[in-house]
């Protein structure tokens, strides 16, 4: 078992540094000191996902997500433009330019824990494809394309919480009204005149982030107009005013 969620009771240190408080009766009384560490430190965490793991991180988290292993050194120029690919997405890639033999390289790369390597040779250079197998399985995915390999990288991130999606969508609809309102100064229409869509909007609206200076902007003078009763009854009364 692993703990990392710590609740301590002590009944001695409050001697040591002589804490006290005053009781409902004459004199002070000691306390009892509450330490707790609901996450724990870092240190422990990292030392609970290393032994759970074994060293065999899964890939979301794995810092040897990918080795590319070329079948010889003519071939390393291209290992090394696709790595440098795949770590523009983001993901962590490594080359093995040794001169071992494949099967070598294959080898050392589950010994190290990679959780894929991907092979290049002629006929993958040919066909603009990686042939890729998975460490731990030792099995052969197929031989991928670069956009197939990082959608075949992105499958193995686990799904995201409902609160996170919520917060993402949430954040993503505030940049682009951020965005709409940079040369707006309302959202109906052609941003002159406010309109039933900007009462929509403001409805909707919560937690702006500091950063998104026009949506706060529209913000406050809708907070400015709905504090005045101005908000019209119906979507047609605004349309006339508009005209």
């Amino acid at each position: 078992k692993s703990y990392t969620v710590q609740l301590h009771l002590l009944y001695f240190l409050e001697k040591k540094y002589e804490l006290g408080y005053h009781h409902l009766k004459a004199g002070f009384a000691r306390p009892v000191i509450v330490h707790r560490a609901i996450l724990g430190s870092l240190e422990r965490m990292i030392a609970v996902l290393t032994e759970q793991c074994g060293g065999k991180w899964p890939f979301w988290l794995s810092p040897k997500q990918l080795v590319l292993c070329p079948v010889s050194a003519y071939y390393k120029d291209v290992a090394e433009k696709i790595a440098a690919r795949l770590r523009l997405e983001g993901y962590t890639v490594n080359t093995d330019e040794s001169d071992q033999t494949l099967a070598k390289k294959v080898r050392n790369a589950q010994i190290q824990y990679y959780n894929f390597v991907g092979v290049i040779g002629e006929e993958e250079v040919k066909a603009g494809v990686i042939d890729v197998r998975d460490c731990e399985k030792n099995t052969r995915i197929g031989k991928l394309t670069i956009p197939q390999l990082c959608k075949f990288f992105e499958s193995l991130k686990p799904p995201k919480s409902n609160v996170e999606v919520e917060i993402h969508e949430h954040d993503d609809s505030h940049l682009k009204l951020n965005e709409e309102l940079q040369e707006k100064m309302f959202l109906e229409g052609n941003g002159y005149a406010v309109g039933k869509r900007d009462f929509d909007e403001f409805a909707k609206i919560k937690d702006i982030d500091p950063a998104l200076q026009n949506l706060i902007r529209w913000h406050k003078y809708m907070t400015h107009l709905t504090k005045k009763d101005e908000v019209p009854e119906k979507a047609e009364q605004v349309e006339q005013k508009q005209e």
